[in-house]
């Protein structure tokens, strides 16, 4: 886990990069979207936002970020894979008052009828066709127009539904990253499991 973000940071970086998205398929997820159902804001010492991007609108938003400042990583890096394939996640970051910040793009195929793929997910394991996940696609479609402390964004059709798909039934009670709680991959679905009290 990276160091938390201020909010306030995680702000600008949303509202930044949301200001550039004119023209792609592309909607808040994981943390960002628990956060915007949870509290109407970023999750309080988060390290970054989450952002779902279409894979066919990938060459979009790598443009759009390079001409925003942001110095971008993509992944699998190229000593993982042939050079010729795309990367399955982007890792946006800047500096801002001196703390570096990052924004997390996640590249999903809406090839199948009824789902979206996603390969990077919590498990980062991307050449294993079990840890990625399907994410039905009437959770997701129509995306909808939003407001996150005043910042306009894109969030799923089914906001608190998603939330409970990746987050389990007590996605409504915080319990703070990366303490506390593991993410596994099942089924082509998250898992979230409470750790035991000790």
């Amino acid at each position: 886990m990276i160091d938390p973000v201020p909010a306030e940071l995680n702000r600008n970086n949303l509202r930044d990069i949301f200001a550039r998205l004119a023209g792609v398929e592309a909607f808040v997820f994981f943390g960002t979207l628990l956060g915007c159902v949870r509290d109407g804001d970023i999750i309080p010492h988060d390290d970054d936002i989450d952002i779902y991007v279409n894979a066919r609108d990938r060459k979009k938003l790598l443009a759009a970020l390079e001409s925003s400042g942001f110095e971008l990583e993509l992944h699998p890096r190229a000593k993982w894979y042939k050079f010729w394939r795309k990367p399955l996640v982007v890792q946006a970051t800047r500096m801002q008052d001196g703390i570096k910040t990052y924004a997390d793009f996640y590249f999903y195929d809406d090839s199948p009828a009824d789902y979206l793929i996603e390969r990077w997910n919590f498990a980062g394991l991307w050449r294993d066709p079990a840890t990625t996940i399907h994410v039905p696609k009437e959770l997701i479609f129509p995306l909808q127009d939003a407001e996150m402390q005043g910042i306009p964004i894109r969030v799923p059709a089914r906001p608190e539904e998603v939330c409970a798909f990746l987050y389990g039934p007590s996605w409504g009670t915080p319990v703070r990253k990366g303490e506390g709680y593991t993410m596994e991959i099942s089924g082509n679905r998250p898992q979230f499991k409470l750790k035991a009290a000790s």
